[in-house]
């Protein structure tokens, strides 16, 4: 009898579950090429028992997982690999479809853009470890003042910019103030900002 793949458990009973245990093995190390194997591999083991419904659950099962995987990648594409958020040209993709939006639905969106200042200095003193630090340090404060709905980009080099959706000056301001009032001593930036679509061009 042909031995069971490590995916194979009576609590992976069902989809769900099967897909669970199928991340698990790609978060201890096992490629996810190597966990569809062993998924292919149970569900020909169900086959050869005459366990069709079994057999109908790894499959679904594959499709998930290779669906989770594919999302993962995408998303992985669309981010900046050094500070996480969106990366040039998904921010502008996001800032054009926002924009759109507002003007189909007669609402307005903030678009703010900030540099850090002296970034060219700190990094020529301090190295560019010090200088990615910052970058990072930056990109997550800027993500956690801003809404979940809004988007945050890394436009290149040390240019940031934020999507701030159904937004008003008034609140762009509150989230400046925001922003400035967590910023750390060793980060300081310059702002500027355009209403869309009215401000568009």
């Amino acid at each position: 009898m042909a031995r069971e793949p490590a995916l194979a458990s009576e609590s992976a009973s069902d989809v769900r579950s099967l897909v669970e245990r199928a991340e698990e093995r790609q978060r201890s190390g096992v490629a996810p090429d190597a966990v569809v194997a062993e998924l292919l591999a149970l569900g020909r083991i169900y086959d050869r028992r005459g366990r069709k419904d079994a057999r109908a659950r790894v499959d679904a099962a594959v499709e998930e997982y290779v669906g989770r995987v594919a999302g993962k990648l995408a998303d992985r594409a669309r981010r900046d690999s050094l500070t996480g958020v969106l990366n040039h040209a998904a921010f502008q993709s996001r800032l054009a479809d926002e924009t759109a939006r507002a003007r189909r639905y007669k609402r307005r969106l903030a678009l703010a853009v900030f540099d850090l200042d002296r970034f060219k200095e700190t990094n020529d003193r301090l190295g560019h470890q010090e200088g990615d630090r910052l970058l990072r340090e930056f990109a997550r404060i800027l993500s956690v003042t801003v809404r979940v709905s809004d988007s945050v980009g890394r436009l290149g080099g040390d240019e940031f910019g934020a999507i701030l959706l159904e937004t008003e000056p008034n609140r762009l301001a509150a989230v400046l103030e925001r922003l400035y009032a967590r910023l750390p001593p060793d980060i300081a930036v310059s702002a500027g900002s355009a209403f869309l679509p009215a401000d568009a061009s």
